[in-house]
C-alpha cells in the first residue's frame, strides 16, 4: 500500500485512473483491428492485380477470361470493336461481365 500514500490518491483515484487507461486501450486495440482489417482486403485486392496481370487469360466468344495461378476464373469481359460491335479482333472496348 505504499503506491497509495507514495503517490497522494486514493484507491477510488487509482480506480479510475486505470479504467481510463483500459478504455484508451481497448479504444486503441479496435483502432489495429480496423487496419488489419482494412490490410486484409487491399491484400486481396493486390493479389487479384497480380493474378490478372501474371496471370493467364483467353480469348474465347468474344469475350476476355481471366484465370489466377490454379486455372480458376477470375474475370470476364465482353470485347468489341471501333464500330461498339462484339469482336475478338481490333478490340478497342472491353466491359466486364461479373
Amino acid at each position: 500500500m505504499s503506491f497509495l500514500s507514495d503517490s497522494g490518491m486514493t484507491i477510488k483515484q487509482v480506480v479510475d485512473a486505470l479504467e481510463l487507461q483500459i478504455k484508451a486501450l481497448e479504444e486503441q486495440i479496435m483502432a489495429v483491428e480496423e487496419l488489419k482489417t482494412k490490410i486484409e482486403e487491399m491484400n486481396n485486392k493486390i493479389e487479384l492485380l497480380l493474378d490478372v496481370e501474371l496471370g493467364n487469360w483467353e480469348i474465347k466468344n468474344n469475350q476476355m477470361i481471366f484465370y489466377d495461378s490454379k486455372g480458376s476464373e477470375l474475370a470476364r469481359f465482353n470485347l468489341y470493336n471501333s464500330r461498339g460491335e462484339r469482336s475478338s479482333i481490333a478490340v478497342c472496348k472491353r466491359e466486364r461481365v461479373w
